[in-house]
């Protein structure tokens, strides 16, 4: 009668024991989610100024183009 007691609560134990297991293995999931989320977030920050500052430089370029063509018909 002793038996099934010690067997129940073997089997409780393996039970808890994959259920920790689960958790952890979770718990690193997540950290390595928000690891990667946060790298993207930087490189998408990076890429953001990256586009920013060439789409600032193509504006200069073309309002330096426009002004030239401008000096240059009012010359003609």
């Amino acid at each position: 009668a002793h038996q099934p007691t010690v067997l129940r609560s073997l089997h409780l134990v393996q039970r808890y024991d994959a259920l920790a297991e689960k958790y952890a293995v979770t718990n690193r999931g997540l950290d390595e989610m928000e690891k990667n989320r946060d790298e993207w977030q930087a490189w998408g920050r990076r890429m953001r100024d990256k586009l920013r500052k060439r789409a600032e430089a193509a504006e200069a370029q073309v309002a330096s183009l426009k002004a030239e063509l401008k000096a240059k018909g009012s010359r003609s």
